[in-house]
């Protein structure tokens, strides 16, 4: 839970270990794909993403 009046405290790509189930990051997806459902194909099974860290985009 974020504190009111300041930011989340965001957590790199590169920290983000097993384990932990909440983080806060920022980015920017970059590519996004479905792939269907294995037992019912007319269904999205998955949804995948590349994303770019903020911390990239910063350093431009």
């Amino acid at each position: 839970m974020a504190s009111k009046g300041k930011a989340p405290k965001l957590t790199k790509f590169a920290d983000i270990v097993g384990g932990r189930i909440e983080f806060q990051i920022q980015g920017r997806v970059i590519n996004l794909w479905t792939t269907p459902d294995r037992f019912n194909a007319a269904e999205v099974g998955s949804i995948h993403m590349i994303l770019l860290d903020s911390q990239v985009l910063s350093s431009r």
